[in-house]
């Protein structure tokens, strides 16, 4: 299970870098690519809180950030235009507390 998890985290942080990429770059990447990924999931969990207390309104906020972030995460992957995923990911996260 652990070599699962560790080629796991190694595709996942490779997947937006490009051969050109110096180190820090790779990290940049890396570093936001994880925090998307995991900032996703606990958009899901967060909204299946919110359900559970039969708020579906409230739900559909972290539902919506989730789906936003994966969407904008795989066209990275696709692109890889990070500067266009690092500014929309910090838009999302600067707009989501106003909503």
């Amino acid at each position: 299970m652990n070599r699962i998890w560790q080629r796991w985290i190694q595709r996942l942080s490779s997947a937006g870098s490009l051969p050109s990429d110096s180190e820090r770059q790779r990290l940049s990447k890396a570093i936001l690519v994880f925090l998307t990924t995991i900032y996703s999931v606990l958009g899901i969990l967060w909204a299946a809180a919110y359900w559970a207390l039969d708020r579906p309104v409230a739900a559909a906020l972290p539902v919506g950030y989730s789906i936003l972030s994966t969407g904008n995460l795989l066209v990275f992957f696709r692109l890889k235009h990070y500067v266009f995923f690092r500014s929309s990911q910090l838009a999302l996260i600067l707009i989501l507390p106003f909503l």
